[in-house]
């Protein structure tokens, strides 16, 4: 899909792209596979640890960093750049660094006479990607859409505008998205007629698998065909000495979902 667009779904791309640098790097750093990098130490105030019963200590994932090299790969490519689809880019850039952020949690160890934690040390950690996902999926439901042509004549009013109607977490673009459910070759779309969906509704399953089939097929006017397929996999695998693993080809058949033309 051309980067050019500025729909909603490109704004979550640039997003969850930059958040996907600053996690990396943030949890490389923690690990120790990064040079020039540490871990933050965030001091408390004395009267801080009495009204709170912890005091900051350990090792606090470093963020910063990771926004610093995000910045660096990402937004500096804007430099020069002055037309509104470079400030969608540079805003949504920032929600994704940010979503790192809010989303990290409070990690503490217990101090104190037979274990009565009368004193936690806590540090804070980033948390799983999926949930930034997740925080990042919010914010795309409620992305806010811009006039370009009028931010381009005000560019004070825009940023006015960016201060007391765009939440600074909000995904923002310009743009209203195509029908992705029609291929489009020139935006990129394959369209939904031959996908495949998901009709699991075990324990575990997510709300877009329980959805997948309603939204990829039966809102997109398909309907949902159960077909039959035969599957390679690999089965029986025996470790070799030294040093490989031998494995020997079993057929299975399975059902899947897949969009279809009604007849």
């Amino acid at each position: 899909m051309p980067t050019s667009l500025a729909n909603r779904e490109i704004a979550f791309v640039q997003a969850i792209l930059s958040a996907g640098i600053v996690y990396t790097v943030t949890r490389n750093c923690s690990l120790g596979q990064m040079d020039g990098c540490k871990c933050l130490a965030k001091k408390t105030k004395r009267e801080d640890t009495a009204k709170t019963g912890f005091l900051w200590g350990g090792c606090s994932d470093n963020t910063d960093f990771g926004s610093k090299i995000a910045i660096t790969y990402l937004d500096n490519r804007e430099l020069g750049q002055f037309d509104s689809n470079a400030k969608i880019r540079l805003h949504n850039y920032e929600v994704g660094r940010q979503a790192v952020k809010e989303t990290m949690i409070k990690i503490c160890k217990c101090h104190g006479v037979s274990g009565s934690c009368s004193l936690q040390t806590c540090w804070m950690r980033i948390n799983t990607f999926e949930e930034v996902g997740d925080y990042l999926k919010r914010a795309y439901r409620k992305a806010v859409k811009i006039d370009p042509i009028l931010e381009r004549v005000r560019e004070k009013d825009m940023m006015k505008k960016s201060a007391q109607h765009i939440q600074k977490m909000s995904l923002i673009y310009a743009e209203d998205s195509p029908d992705y459910c029609i291929a489009n070759a020139t935006l990129g779309s394959n369209g939904t007629l031959g996908r495949y969906c998901s009709q699991r509704r075990t324990r575990g399953a997510s709300k877009e698998e329980k959805r997948s089939c309603r939204k990829l097929c039966t809102q997109c006017g398909h309907k949902v065909r159960r077909e039959r397929r035969r599957v390679i996999t690999s089965c029986n695998c025996k470790f070799k000495y030294c040093c490989e693993v031998e494995c020997q080809s079993c057929a299975k058949e399975q059902y899947s979902f897949v969009c279809s033309r009604h007849h």
